[in-house]
This record gives C-alpha cells, sequence and structure tokens, in this order.
C-alpha cells in the first residue's frame, strides 16, 4: 500500500513538474505586443443629387382635350435643357419604362411617366427645380444624394488611420523605452455610409441644407456636409 501511495505520488510530483515547464515554454513563445486604434476622418458634399421627376398627362383648362405625355415629356427636356442641364444625365425610373396607368374615373384613363435627373449642386436643383415649376410639373422631389470617389475616400482614410495606429503605439512605447514591432493583427469598425435624405421640393432646404450657409434668400445654399470616419484597430509587436 505504502508503495502505491508512494508511486503516485510521484506521478503527480512529475506532471505538476511537466506542467510547470510546459507553461514556461508557452509564455517564452508569446511575444509581447501593444493594440491601439487609429482614426482618420473627412467632411464632404454630396455631389450627385438625384431627382425624381413625375410627368402626367393632364386636362387643359376648360377644354376636353388633353395635354399629351408627350408634350409633357417634350416641354420637360426643353425646361431641363433650358436650366442648363443635359439631357444625358436624364433616365427612366423604371428599366422596363413602362408607362402608369392612372384610372381617374371610368371615362378618363391617364398615364405617367418617372424620370431620374442627376445633378451636382445645390445651384443647379434650384435652378432645375424653378423651370418645371414654370410648365407646371409640380411631382419633383431629391430622391437621394451621393458622393461620387467614395471609394477613394475611404482608401485614403484607412491609410491614415493606420498611420495615426501606428504613431500612437510608436509614441507610447517611447514612454517606457521599448520599441515598436511589425503589425501583427489589424480590423477595421464598420463606418457608416449617410443614409438617403429625403425632402419635398417646397419644404427643400430644411433637412439637407445647411442653415448657417443661409442668412439670405440671395446666397447659394450649399448641401450639408457629411462626415465619413475610418477607425482601425492594429495590434503591434514590442522588439
Amino acid at each position: 500500500m505504502k508503495k502505491i501511495t508512494l508511486t503516485l505520488a510521484a506521478l503527480a510530483l512529475t506532471f505538476a513538474a511537466l506542467q510547470e515547464a510546459g507553461a514556461q515554454n508557452v509564455m517564452e513563445n508569446v511575444k509581447p505586443y501593444i493594440e491601439v486604434s487609429g482614426t482618420a476622418e473627412r467632411e464632404v458634399i454630396p455631389d450627385e443629387i438625384y431627382l425624381s421627376i413625375t410627368i402626367r398627362e393632364r386636362y387643359k383648362p376648360r377644354e376636353k382635350e388633353k395635354t399629351t405625355l408627350a408634350e409633357m415629356e417634350s416641354q420637360m427636356k426643353e425646361a431641363i435643357k433650358k436650366a442648363g442641364m443635359s439631357l444625358s444625365d436624364l433616365t427612366l425610373s423604371d428599366a422596363n419604362a413602362d408607362l402608369i396607368v392612372i384610372k381617374r374615373k371610368k371615362e378618363d384613363v391617364l398615364t405617367q411617366k418617372e424620370y431620374i435627373l442627376k445633378t451636382h449642386d445645390a445651384e443647379e436643383v434650384g435652378k432645375v427645380l424653378d423651370a418645371l415649376e414654370k410648365i407646371d410639373i409640380q411631382d419633383a422631389y431629391i430622391s437621394r444624394t451621393a458622393i461620387s470617389g467614395i471609394d477613394g475616400i475611404r482608401k485614403e482614410l484607412r491609410m491614415q488611420a493606420m498611420k495615426s495606429a501606428k504613431d500612437k503605439a510608436t509614441y507610447m512605447l517611447s514612454a517606457i523605452e521599448e520599441n515598436l514591432g511589425k503589425a501583427i493583427w489589424v480590423s477595421e469598425n464598420p463606418s457608416e455610409y449617410p443614409m438617403p435624405v429625403y425632402f419635398n421640393r417646397r419644404s427643400m432646404p430644411a433637412a439637407m441644407m445647411d442653415a448657417a450657409a443661409v442668412p439670405e434668400a440671395t446666397e447659394p445654399v450649399e448641401f450639408r456636409k457629411t462626415k465619413i470616419q475610418v477607425t482601425v484597430n492594429v495590434r503591434f509587436e514590442i522588439k
């Protein structure tokens, strides 16, 4: 019985010694590191503003004749050209380009078409809406905005964020007289792209315009700047 007890005790001591040796080897193989975050941001103004324009057949005042869809379309295109816009930026909003039929009464069947016009700033938007209003096209509004070259902007911001993280890690380690090694792990926090903002042409520019930019009606109105931000987390070795 004593021999069995002594044997078990010896095995236990051997196992403990192996565990301690293994832990020491693991600790020796683990390299020290520092983990920091870097952020870069930029404010940009949307430079792609998409107007949704709907034209409809309608009856002329005090007459039974209709203003046809073809006539309305011709008037709309002429108004857009007078506003200084290119018709190459005008497209049908529906890929099938089907006419939408509106049944107002049993004897009245009217049709409509919806177009999308791409503009580039608030001044162009105002000119187009004013031109359309002169020919009594009221159903026109900004459906969405976008920023051209957004991918290139994000790429630049990622590079700036990485440099920011490296600078931060460098001066933090200098405080304890350590040197920065190579990056061993990187992750990016998802950055949100501004959601499209919708507003009616008659309430324009409250939702999207910068109130500070319009102290007087005679001054041009600009779209509110959008902040694009990129944050990265980086783990560097400590030499």
